[in-house]
């Protein structure tokens, strides 16, 4: 016999029809998968969930029913946040099938990155020593060599999931421009700050 009343247990649970996905990011140091999606109106709704070790297959099943330009209805726990509805979903609906995330298998799936343990900012921390070096010597005195090394730092951070963070030290490989720069280290810094309790001193 259940301790709570079906209407107790599911308070605050809502379903949401009619919905669009747009966009699919994962947060590698958060463990946090995140649908932007958008209704009928074309009001913004926020699908997010974060990886619970006890359901590791969620994010996964997730991000295969959300895949860009998917119809969805979503059933979860909600909220608004800066006048957009957030949802922590339990289960999603599409025309490929109904995804109920607390029973999802572990298979892992390549979209999400790894969820067996927190990201340890080590990428974004060797990233900032290759940009370091190439301010202390100046961007002016490029080499080969240090524009190999920035190559192989944004490879790093594409394949951790920072696309943005990657296409910024791409621009300072290939241009070398301070402003390039100077976008690629603010971006980082404020990864390793978010995501990891900050850059060693």
């Amino acid at each position: 016999m259940p301790l709570l009343r079906a209407r107790l247990a599911a308070d605050g649970l809502v379903v949401l029809r009619g919905l669009t996905a747009r966009s699919v990011r994962y947060s590698p140091g958060a463990q946090v998968l995140t649908v932007e999606a958008y209704d009928r109106t074309g009001a913004a709704v926020v699908i997010e969930r974060e990886h619970r070790a006890e359901v590791p297959g969620a994010l996964a099943a997730l991000a295969a029913a959300a895949t860009d330009g998917m119809s969805l209805q979503v059933a979860g726990f909600a909220l608004v946040r800066g006048g957009t509805v957030c949802v922590d979903p339990v289960a999603v609906r599409t025309p490929v099938g109904t995804f109920v995330l607390d029973l999802a298998d572990d298979a892992a799936d390549e979209r999400v990155g790894p969820v067996g343990g927190p990201y340890d900012g080590g990428v974004c921390r060797a990233v900032f020593e290759v940009l370091a070096e190439v301010a202390h010597v100046g961007l002016d005195a490029m080499t080969a060599a240090r524009r190999q090394r920035l190559g192989d730092a944004s490879a790093a951070l594409r394949a951790a999931g920072f696309a943005t963070a990657a296409g910024d030290v791409a621009d300072v490989a290939a241009a070398g421009r301070p402003e390039a720069w100077l976008r690629a280290a603010t971006l980082i810094v404020a990864l390793e700050e978010t995501e990891w309790g900050g850059l060693p001193s």
